[in-house]
């Protein structure tokens, strides 16, 4: 489990570090005096293509989990995705 985690942190990594980058080219971009809007919808588009990047791995690292666990587990787990603060319900 510890395997994987790992895994998706670091191949997620490159992915929210060029996400933040564009994220913040949009923001100078766009405080400009005379911003360039194909510019801005360029890193627009550019940063929709990172979160579903970030969408397709993170659905991949949850079937991956899913893979390693058991109803009962899995039950849990999506409980704490659920409630990430730690407010953990029974489902259902």
């Amino acid at each position: 489990m510890i395997e994987l985690r790992q895994g998706f942190f670091r191949d997620s990594r490159p992915v929210m570090r060029d996400l933040r980058e564009t994220r913040r080219e949009l923001a100078v971009e766009s405080v400009r005096k005379h911003p360039d809007s194909r510019r801005i919808n360029k890193l627009a588009r550019k940063i929709g293509q990172a979160h579903v990047r970030l969408a397709e791995m993170r659905s991949r690292h949850l079937r991956d989990v899913a893979s390693v666990l058991d109803d009962r587990q899995l039950e849990r787990f999506m409980n704490m995705k659920d409630n990430p603060h730690g407010r953990h319900s029974k489902r259902g």
